[in-house]
This record gives C-alpha cells, sequence and structure tokens, in this order.
C-alpha cells in the first residue's frame, strides 16, 4: 500500500471512530439525562420500629404515591447510617423523611445530598434539616446541624424545603457528570467497534469458531425439518447458550424477584441482601407481597389443593401455583417445586420466564421468518425486554406468551412438519402450551392472545406450501391433533371440575368481579406512545396522569411502518398471506381499541368475540407481541427479495417514518410536556428511522440497532437476586415458626397488611394479609349480619387493626384491592374463628393484654402473643 493509501485509510478509521464517538455519546446523554438521580446519605438514632422512607417532590409539586424510596432501618437507639437513592425525571425542591412507623425519639445527626449518574458522584452537600412542617412528632428542635423530635404515631414525617442554591449547584455537577459519562460510554463504543472490526479481519480466528460450530453438526441434523424449521450450527448454539444460562441460574439460585423490598418490613442485622444487580421494585408487590409468599405457603405445606393463605375454597388453581394435581404436569414453570429444594424451586420458575419465553418465542419466529436466526433472536430478545413484558414480569403474562409460542409452534409442526419424531415432538409441544396457556386464568390477556395466535396458525397454513405439506400425511396430522386435543379437553375437564365454584366466588365479588368491555375507549394518541414511554428507568417515572409504572408499560408498536413498506415499497409482501393475516389483526384490534360503536352493536360484537372480558387497555399485549412478529417477519422478507443498492424511495421512506413519529410526539407533548420531552421523541423517531430503515433494506444490522436501544431500559426494571433470604432468614418468622409448633395454631397479625403474608410463606396459618376469594364462612362470623358485605366480598388486602371495647369488629374500604378491619382481639368473634395466636408490629396495647400472653422477647419489631379464648 503506498503512503497515500495508508494515509487514507487512516483518515477513514479516524472518521469512522469519531462518528461512532459522536453517535454513542448522543444517544448515551439523551438516555441519561432523561430522570434526576439524588443520592441521600442519613445519620440517625431511634428506638422507634421501622422501616423508614423518604418522599420527594419538585418546587410547585406535592408529595403523593410513587414518589419515595423506602429502607430498612435499626431499632437500637444507636446511629447509623443510611443511604437511599431517589429517581425523578424533575428537579426535587421538597423532601419528606419519614424516619420510623411507631412512638419513638428520633436524632437526624447528619443529612447529605449527592448527585449522581451511573457509579459516577458529585461532592456531598450538607443540609441544616430545618422542618418546613410536621406530623405527628412533638419536641422538635434543631441543634449543631441535628434535628431532635419525638415520633407520636405511626406515621411521623418532617417535611424540608431543599436550599434553592445546593440543588442548582448540584444540577450544575451532575449534568457535567452526565456529559462525562456519556463520553465515557462513547469511547467504550468506539472501542467495541474497534474489536469488531479488528475481529471480523481475522479470518484464521473466524474459521476456527466456524469449525467449533461445526460440532454441532450431527445435534443440527437431528433437529432440523426441511418443511419446519432448518436449524443451523448459529441458531442451535443460540438455544444452547439460552438453556445453558437458565441452568446455571437454577443452579445459582438466581431470580428476577424484588424479595428484597421484605428488608424494609422486618428489618434484621445479619440476613443476606440478596439483590445482586438492580435495584428491588416496591410497584412489584403483587410479586414480593402476594405471589411469592403465596408460592412459598403452598411448598411449606406440601401443595395443597386448598390452602386458605392463598384464598378460599380451590383459590391454588385460579391463581397459578404450584399444586398437587394433573394440571401440575401440564405446567412446566412449577417442575422445580417437584426437582429441587425451594430456593432452586423458585429460581426454575423465574428461568423458565425469561428463557423459557425467548426461547419458545426464538423457535416459533424462525419458523416464521424461514430460518432467519438473527431476526429470530433480535424479535426474542425485543418481546423479551420491551418495556410490557418486563413491567409486568412478575404476574403470569411471561407463562401466557410462552404458551402461546409453544402452541403455534407445535400445532404448525404437527400440520406441516415432515419427519414423523418432530410431528410427535411438535404434539407435544401444542399439549404444554395450549395447556400452560388455558391454565393461567385471565381472560383479559388470553382472549387478544388467542386471537393473535389464530392469525399467525392462519397466516401460515394459508401458504401454498405448508398447504401441500399438510395432505402429505394429513390423516396422521388430524389423528395427532385429535389425541392430543383429547388429552387436553380431559384435562381442562379436571381444572373446571375442581374450579367452578371457586370462579363462581370470584365472578360474584365487587373487585374484581364480572367485567363487560366493548371497546372504543382507549384515546387514539395513547396507543402508539410506547416508542417514547419505553425510554423510562425507575418507577417513578411514566406518562400520562393517575398512574403508575406497570400500568403506564407499552410495546413500541411499529406495525405500521410494517404497512408501509408493504404498499410502498415491495408489493410482493402483499401477496404473503402471514404478512396479510397479521397486518389486518393489528389494524382490527387496534380499531377495536379506539373507534367506538353505537351500543347495540359494540355490546353484540363484544359478546360474539369474547372480547367483553377485555378491557381496552389490556388489548396492547397482544397487539404488541403480533407487531414484532410482523416487523420481524417483513424484515426477513424483505432481505430475501432485496436486490441491488439502497435507492431514493428507501431513504425517503426512512425520512418520513422519523418525521411522523416525530410530529406524533408533538402532539404528545401538547399532552403531557413533563413526560414527552424532546429528548425522548428525537429516541422514538432513531427508533422509528432504524426499523424503517430494516424494512426497507432487509438490514439485520439496522434491526439490531433498533432492538438493542428499545430493550436496554427494560434490563433494567426488574434486579437479579440470589435466593430468598429476606423471606426464609427472618428470626421474628423463625420466633413465629417455634412459637407454633406445627400444632395447627391459627395467626392474626395486627397494624399491619404486608407482615401476614411474611407469616404465610414460612407455613403460618394466618387470618388477613392478602386474599384471592373471600372467606365467606369466616367473614360471616365478623359480620353474621353481611351488613359490610360490600367492603369485604372482593379480592383485597387486609389490615387488621385493635379497637378495644368496640361493639362489633367495623369495615372500611381502602381502595378497591384493600379494606380495614377493627376488631376487638379479646371479642368472641375471634374465638370462633380459632384464632390462638397473636402478632404486633410493635408491643400490643395494654387494653389488648388482658386475653394475651408474650411469646419471648420482640425480635425484629414484631411482638407474639399466645391468646386465650374466652371459655
Amino acid at each position: 500500500m503506498t503512503p497515500d493509501g495508508r494515509q487514507g485509510s487512516g483518515r477513514r478509521l479516524f472518521t469512522r471512530a469519531g462518528i461512532v464517538l459522536f453517535a454513542a455519546s448522543l444517544v448515551a446523554f439523551l438516555l441519561l439525562s432523561q430522570r434526576q438521580d439524588l443520592r441521600v446519605n442519613l445519620a440517625y438514632a431511634t428506638e422507634a420500629s421501622g422501616p423508614g422512607e423518604i418522599f420527594f417532590a419538585g418546587p410547585e409539586e406535592g408529595f403523593g404515591a410513587g414518589r419515595s424510596a423506602s429502607f430498612p432501618i435499626t431499632s437500637d437507639g444507636a446511629t447509623h447510617k443510611y443511604r437511599v437513592d431517589l429517581q425523578w425525571r424533575q428537579p426535587i425542591a421538597k423532601l419528606r423523611l419519614d424516619l420510623a412507623t411507631a412512638p419513638g425519639s428520633v436524632e437526624l445527626q447528619s443529612l447529605e445530598l449527592r448527585g449522581r449518574i451511573l457509579g459516577l458522584k458529585t461532592a456531598r452537600r450538607q443540609v441544616v434539616p430545618v422542618p418546613a412542617a410536621s406530623q405527628e412528632v412533638t419536641g422538635v428542635t434543631v441543634q449543631g446541624g441535628a434535628l431532635r423530635f419525638v415520633s407520636t404515631g405511626n406515621d411521623p414525617a418532617v417535611e424540608l424545603e431543599l436550599p434553592a442554591a445546593t440543588m442548582a449547584g448540584l444540577g450544575r455537577e451532575t449534568t457535567w457528570l452526565t456529559l462525562l459519562a456519556s463520553l465515557l460510554l462513547g469511547l467504550a463504543a468506539v472501542l467495541l467497534d474497534a474489536l469488531l472490526r479488528s475481529a471480523s479481519s481475522w479470518g484464521r480466528y473466524r474459521h476456527a469458531a466456524i469449525a467449533r460450530l461445526d460440532a454441532l453438526a450431527p445435534l443440527v441434523r437431528a433437529c432440523s425439518d426441511r418443511s419446519a424449521i432448518t436449524f443451523t450450527p448459529a441458531t442451535m448454539a443460540v438455544l444452547l447458550l439460552a438453556l445453558g444460562m437458565a441452568a446455571a441460574g437454577v443452579a445459582g439460585r438466581l431470580n428476577f424477584s424484588s424479595v428484597a423490598m421484605w428488608n424494609a418490613y422486618l428489618p434484621s442485622a445479619g440476613v443476606e441482601d440478596p439483590t445482586l444487580i438492580g435495584t428491588p421494585r416496591a410497584i412489584r408487590a403483587d410479586e414480593w407481597l402476594v405471589a411469592s409468599p403465596w408460592m412459598l405457603s403452598q411448598a411449606a405445606k406440601g401443595y395443597p389443593l386448598e390452602n386458605p393463605a392463598v384464598g378460599s375454597q380451590h383459590s391454588t388453581l385460579l391463581t397459578s401455583m404450584p399444586v398437587r394435581h394433573p394440571v401440575a404436569v401440564l405446567q412446566p414453570e412449577f417442575w422445580g417445586f417437584a426437582l429441587f429444594d425451594v430456593e432452586r424451586a423458585v429460581s426454575w420458575h423465574w428461568m423458565y420466564k425469561l428463557f423459557g419465553l425467548f426461547v419458545s418465542s426464538f423457535l416459533l419466529l424462525l419458523l416464521l421468518t424461514r430460518g432467519d436466526g438473527m431476526v429470530s433472536a433480535l424479535g426474542a430478545a425485543w418481546l423479551c425486554f420491551s418495556s410490557f413484558t418486563q413491567w409486568w414480569f412478575s404476574t403470569n403474562l411471561p407463562e401466557m406468551l410462552i404458551g402461546l409460542c409453544l402452541a403455534v409452534l407445535g400445532f404448525l409442526y404437527v400440520c406441516t412438519a415432515e419427519r414423523r419424531v418432530m410431528r410427535a415432538l411438535g404434539a407435544v409441544a401444542l399439549l404444554l402450551g395450549a395447556s400452560s396457556f388455558a391454565f393461567q386464568l385471565y381472560p383479559p390477556f388470553q382472549v387478544p392472545l388467542a386471537y393473535a395466535g389464530a392469525a399467525l396458525a392462519v397466516g401460515v397454513l394459508a401458504s401454498r406450501g405448508p398447504r401441500l405439506q399438510f395432505r402429505a400425511f394429513a390423516a396422521q396430522r388430524i389423528a395427532l391433533l385429535a389425541a392430543f386435543g383429547s388429552i387436553i379437553a380431559c384435562v381442562a375437564w379436571l381444572f373446571l371440575v375442581d374450579a367452578q365454584d371457586t370462579i363462581s366466588t370470584v365472578v360474584a365479588t365487587a373487585y374484581p368481579g364480572r367485567r363487560f368491555s366493548v371497546g372504543g375507549t382507549v384515546p387514539w394518541w395513547t396507543v402508539f406512545d410506547g416508542i417514547f414511554e419505553a425510554w423510562r428507568v425507575g418507577e417513578d417515572i411514566f406518562p400520562w396522569a393517575n398512574s403508575n409504572a406497570s400500568e403506564s408499560s407499552d410495546f413500541i408498536l411499529l406495525f405500521p411502518l410494517a404497512a408501509g413498506a408493504a404498499l410502498f415499497l415491495e408489493r410482493r409482501l402483499l401477496r404473503d398471506p402471514l404478512v396479510l393475516a397479521l397486518g389486518a389483526f393489528c389494524i382490527l384490534l387496534a380499531a377495536w381499541m379506539i373507534v367506538p360503536l353505537p351500543d347495540g352493536v359494540a355490546s353484540v360484537l363484544a359478546r360474539l368475540t369474547l372480547l367483553s372480558f377485555v378491557p381496552a387497555t389490556r388489548a396492547p399485549v397482544a397487539l404488541g407481541v403480533a407487531s414484532i412478529f410482523l416487523v420481524a417477519v417483513c424484515v426477513a422478507r424483505m432481505r430475501a427479495l432485496s436486490t441491488g443498492r439502497a435507492s431514493g424511495r428507501h431513504v425517503a421512506f426512512t425520512a418520513l417514518a422519523a418525521i411522523a413519529v416525530y410530529q406524533y410526539g408533538a402532539v404528545l407533548q401538547g399532552i403531557d410536556p413533563g413526560f414527552f420531552t424532546g429528548r425522548r421523541v428525537l429516541l422514538g423517531c432513531l427508533v422509528a428511522g432504524l426499523v424503517a430503515w430494516a424494512l426497507a433494506r432487509g438490514s439485520r444490522p439496522a434491526l439490531a440497532a433498533a432492538a438493542a436501544l428499545a430493550v436496554t431500559p427494560g434490563l433494567m426494571v426488574n434486579p437479579v437476586s440470589r435466593g430468598l433470604a429476606p423471606l426464609l432468614d427472618k428470626p421474628a418468622l423463625a420466633a413465629a415458626v417455634a412459637a407454633d409448633g406445627g400444632t395447627g395454631h391459627r395467626w392474626l397479625v395486627v397494624g399491619n397488611f404486608v407482615i401476614p403474608q411474611a407469616f404465610k410463606a414460612v407455613g403460618l396459618e394466618v387470618f388477613g394479609g392478602t386474599s384471592y376469594a373471600p372467606d365467606i364462612a369466616a367473614l360471616e362470623v365478623l359480620d353474621p349480619g353481611r351488613q359490610h358485605v360490600g367492603v369485604w366480598n372482593r379480592y383485597a388486602h387486609i389490615q387488621v387493626e385493635s379497637a378495644s371495647g368496640i361493639a362489633a369488629p367495623a369495615f372500611t374500604l381502602v381502595q378497591p384491592d384493600m379494606y380495614r378491619l377493627q376488631v376487638d382481639i379479646c371479642s368472641r368473634p375471634l374465638d370462633t374463628l380459632g384464632i390462638d395466636r397473636v402478632a404486633y408490629a410493635g408491643s400490643a396495647p395494654d387494653a389488648d393484654l388482658a386475653c394475651l400472653s408474650p411469646i419471648g422477647a420482640q425480635v425484629d419489631g414484631i411482638s407474639l402473643y399466645a391468646r386465650t379464648t374466652n371459655e
């Protein structure tokens, strides 16, 4: 090479590095600067029990739910240091310190603030804690920078106005930290780009890697079927890697639970914090407060069909718990409870959710894209780590999606596979998938997802090739479908026989009760907001008012781009039945969500289609799945059809997609300017442009870049934890188990609706906590005239409070899924319920001691008592 050639090559190298540095740093800055991170360092002493909590707000805002962070405290009167991280999209100007949850003295010796971005932190800012307001406290004094007061109730709080000059300086330093972190990430991108370029030029290493993958050739041949999926060594390696990671996760007792939240309610020195990566989420209460304690209760009691800890009758079937019943055989997520100890069984459950979803969707996409491994892997990852999937990950949504993918995949294998063994395996996948999907029992998700599955199956089988393949062994295929359909029907019959009474009880409740939806209730401007909503991290930042992080989550819906590519760039896509089926499904479902119909027509249509069970706000789950699959199929088809270089039409299509998204973002900015900021709009435009280019050119790198941007925030939604120590290793719970002695005592936990769930997790019989279906017989003992049936006849968190001398138990509805029960602890109704053990968060009131005898000393702020009956 000539010197000029070397010089030109060097210039190109530096130009490429500069472009990569600028692009990566810009994207990193947009992502990092969308929230305010504030670290609060506290040092204080108290003898009052916790946990502690810090609320925060902007200059013109009030304190509210979702704007707080809880932390465990040590209530021994000695000084301890605490570190609390706050996240919000606006500058924080006010704090409310709830440093205890019981009466007692508190001495706050220091309060420090620091900005924080990734691992970088600003200088400390010392703040003198001068209260602007307070509640349930007396004797407030500030001396020598220390704040002292006495808590007089269960919700003591002091409010602080943060100095404007301090916060402005902190904001400037945080901005510089953001720029520095963005530059560092950009340099990391340049290094990665250089490594990839070097790796691509090292032919001998590439050939060695291919040679290693060729060792998988026998497995590839054994698993391939020319009429269904033809694997390659690379696609087989992806599957083996996913399965290996799942096995390693089970061996290491890893899970994605927010179980560490229990450390805020049962603080114990020496108990391991299980969180390895990420942050436990308070919003995940449906998991750490409800589902996980129920699951552990089932394990502690031997997986009974009837468990009052979960709810009345056979609630274990409707809540999808591990249970000794034929349905458990067809629910792979619970197989770990038959194979391992309880912590590894729970790990199996979580690994199945993540890797089961990735593997099942990857396999289905391989079939739909006709073997495009990279596009299939990107589509599967996009589905797994979409905002909606991750914010609903602790529910049974992943199991439904796995069941859907397996059922459609198995059905298509039975209908199209050439090899007999593959048809048999397809029938097994169909059996497991259909059963797992059906037994999750949440119609608002199941009904639209079933329609999405039908669109996939019809779209594939409507093609000429699959139709001919079906005819080749039609009799065998029909026989297999009939045989396995009969098995599914038998198991479903057994399920309904045991669950029908519980279903009747739940349908008759005030909440959730029987729902009826007619669609047409979703504003059009919220349907596609996922392209901007995805760019949020944490549970405190979300769009729209009166909502929460989970309810605000959404998929990035890009099916209009796929439709545009088919209409304006490649008309041959319009002759693909799968593209047409998925596109029609997306358009029809979106129209049902948005367009109101005349009442009579809407009601009849909803009943005929079963969409009456589906609130319009739940339908996007199927729309998101279908949209991801449609985009993946169209990219794969365009890649196969594409010839020649990029043209002006491709550039114009990409530019128009980005402009359309920008205009849509401008509309949303006018409605909710606090969330739909310019940064989020630009990020949405970037993803839309990348996907548009991927569709126009069949470009896998563009799709990979879009997927990487889209899934990055989703990776930070749920923590990675090891084990279940915050529930299983608590001294207070061990003391309660010892006091119970396994002799069938029945417990009442007073003053808290959270702690009863921990007692359930270790196998104790508890009245209260969270109940899926009301125990009508027990509640009628407390309310014999059914005067409060509208309060207690519901799925509910039940908080029991002591009210000595009250004439009759009192029921108060707090929110749709929670009520308060006030009762005299020494009254006869509790005798009838068989309650002979009582626990308090703190000490029992003097009036209650007339019928209580202490059991040991107070542990972790929990006091245990034996209750004497009125005989």
